[in-house]
């Protein structure tokens, strides 16, 4: 039904005019008028409805949807900022080394010159040895013999065995130049040991400062005799010691302790007497030669 009206210009379109004016003032007129309201009503609580819902939007607080990592709380007195502790960088921070048991020095260290004496390899299938002997012409200091020792390890363990390997142990002794013999052996004043079985796989240095003292001392008088006379005692001593183990039967596995303090006694008198020495003076003599490695006399 098409009963809607176009007022233009303040006339009616067409000669239906008379047909929508009844229209206009009938029934259909106060339904339209009705239902205008209420579309109105309904457009304008809309709106209100919109506004109220917008404020209370705003009002609600923003919920950041990035997840957080909870810290575990630590008991402790907060520290004012002027007080935290500079953060230092990984490159900045000072690293740590270890050192040998000798005063650091900032000089460049000179290693003493030295005369390599003997050298013994043994390369066998459960290990690869080497044992070297040294000598040095002066008197070292700490610093510098644990940098010839060092040095001379360096040399050693790139040495090549059977197979290519690397020695699995080194031991390198040292001793005083002048005081150098085949038979000095244990009489050493610094020594380095190198087992790769161990667990810190670093080798170790060792010095006796009595025997550097001792082997770079200038030859005096002691006791009232020579250096060549004290040695000469000392060889007698220990030959004395010999004698008497042999005639209490040692070397047939019938050693009888009362004939070697018998025959000891009786020979170890008789150095006493040729030197004019007592037994106090005799232990000297003989700590004297065992810290300057004088020669021994042969076992018979």
């Amino acid at each position: 039904m098409c009963c809607i009206f176009v007022p233009l210009g303040g006339g009616l379109v067409s000669g239906r005019g008379s047909t929508l004016l009844f229209f206009a003032g009938g029934p259909a007129m106060k339904f339209m008028k009705k239902l205008l309201t209420l579309g109105l009503i309904g457009f304008a609580a809309f709106l209100v409805l919109g506004v109220i819902f917008t404020s209370r939007r705003s009002d609600t607080p923003t919920t950041n949807t990035t997840p957080v990592t909870m810290q575990p709380a630590i008991n402790q007195p907060s520290m004012p900022a002027a007080q935290q502790p500079p953060v230092i960088k990984a490159s900045e921070r000072p690293k740590i080394t270890k050192s040998v048991d000798i005063p650091p020095t900032k000089k460049p260290v000179e290693i003493p010159k030295y005369t390599v004496k003997d050298e013994q390899v043994s390369d066998v299938p459960i290990s690869f040895e080497v044992v070297q002997k040294i000598s040095v012409k002066r008197k070292p200091t700490r610093i510098e013999f644990d940098a010839l020792l060092r040095h001379q390890f360096d040399k050693l363990k790139n040495r090549r065995g059977k197979g290519g390997r690397t020695p699995s142990e080194i031991y390198i002794f040292a001793y005083a130049e002048h005081r150098y013999h085949e038979k000095i052996n244990e009489a050493w004043i610094g020594r380095l040991s190198f087992n790769s079985n161990n667990s810190d796989k670093a080798p170790n240095v060792e010095f006796s400062p009595k025997r550097i003292r001792a082997q770079f001392e200038k030859p005096k008088d002691k006791y009232g005799l020579s250096e060549v006379q004290r040695q000469e005692v000392y060889w007698k001593l220990l030959e004395a010691e010999d004698r008497a183990m042999k005639k209490a039967g040692a070397d047939d596995n019938e050693y009888d302790a009362k004939i070697y303090d018998r025959v000891h006694k009786r020979l170890e008198q008789a150095v006493f007497d040729e030197f004019k020495i007592d037994k106090d003076i005799a232990v000297k003599i003989a700590v004297e030669g065992m810290n300057k490695g004088w020669p021994k006399p042969p076992l018979d």
